[in-house]
């Protein structure tokens, strides 16, 4: 799809710089088509939409096709990941010749003017090389902060981010820098990923988008937050919430980043190894006893040197 032939603005439209916006899919064919109709109703005028399917087994790539023709199905024959799943969107992207990416998780919604609002707040700062939205927690009218920019911190009981799950005060109205990016939802300027390069594979799966962050902001780009962009997101419905999988790899990929980026990475590996009896408790209170080598696994695995895809069996 390039809404751009389809507008009656044509001049307005030649002036839009274009976007390609990616949404990753593994196994969630209804998902990934709820998440598509509020993508395809956009009113920005100038974007295309691929989807990029992770090795799904359950005719995803026939399903989604079929309901939206116009949008490009990149299919994988395994699930490589989010890092690679991205990447191999990504590569796609950068040969059409777009000004900005939108990478997308398969399961949010997007208010009609996302695109719009993002693009605008990156054209007016040249340096800007990810742009995040406001995330809320939720299906729309959720008011539950999922994402407001993020900043690292050393304190296990916070989140990377401010007002975490908490009701939407307006207290974070203004466009500002921070540290971090999502994947949930962000905007990059093609300019970034080619200075950058791709999403790093060693994470897999979580923490990626961290890196990603980091690496632009050691190469010169700024990262922003845009309180007037809003997106809903359903969180883990792939992976699940505080599954044993997922604490797997916050757990290691946390460490692993940490030790690359940070001058004082040994005190927040020390406050990660603190988490690893609070993850083990927290499993436990859901009812996840098989899980509780996941932790323990992943300070194994990042202490050995083992990245990328895991081999346990979760």
């Amino acid at each position: 799809m390039d809404k751009a032939l389809e507008s009656t603005e044509g001049t307005a439209t030649a002036t839009c710089p274009g976007v390609t916006v990616i949404v990753l899919n593994w196994n969630g064919a209804q998902t990934t088509l709820d998440c598509l109709t509020t993508v395809c109703a956009q009113d920005y005028p100038r974007y295309t939409v691929a989807v990029v399917d992770n090795g799904s087994t359950d005719g995803s790539p026939v399903i989604i096709g079929s309901a939206f023709p116009q949008v490009e199905l990149i299919t994988l024959t395994r699930n490589v990941g989010l890092s690679e799943g991205y990447n191999a969107g990504l590569r796609w992207a950068l040969e059409q010749g777009c000004r900005y990416v939108l990478l997308l998780n398969n399961d949010v919604a997007l208010a009609g003017d996302m695109l719009r609002v993002l693009v605008e707040e990156a054209e007016r700062d040249p340096q800007a090389g990810l742009v995040s939205p406001k995330i809320f927690l939720g299906p729309p009218p959720s008011d539950r902060l999922y994402w407001t920019g993020g900043w690292f911190t050393l304190n296990p009981f916070r989140a990377p981010t401010r007002g975490y799950r908490c009701r939407d005060r307006g207290c974070w109205e203004d466009v500002c820098e921070a540290d971090l990016s999502a994947n949930t939802a962000v905007l990059a300027r093609v300019e970034m990923v080619q200075a950058v390069g791709l999403l790093d594979p060693d994470y897999f799966y979580m923490c990626e988008d961290f890196d990603w962050s980091l690496r632009a902001r050691q190469a010169g780009f700024r990262v922003l937050f845009v309180p007037h962009a809003h997106v809903w997101h359903l969180e883990s419905a792939t992976m699940g919430f505080l599954s044993p999988r997922m604490v797997y790899y916050y757990v290691r990929n946390m460490l692993l980043l940490s030790q690359r980026y940070l001058p004082h990475w040994r005190a927040l590996r020390a406050m990660l190894y603190l988490q690893v009896p609070l993850f083990m408790v927290a499993l436990l209170v859901i009812g996840r006893a098989d899980g509780l080598r996941a932790p323990l696994w992943a300070v194994e695995d990042y202490r050995a040197g083992r990245f990328g895809q895991s081999e346990r069996r979760f």
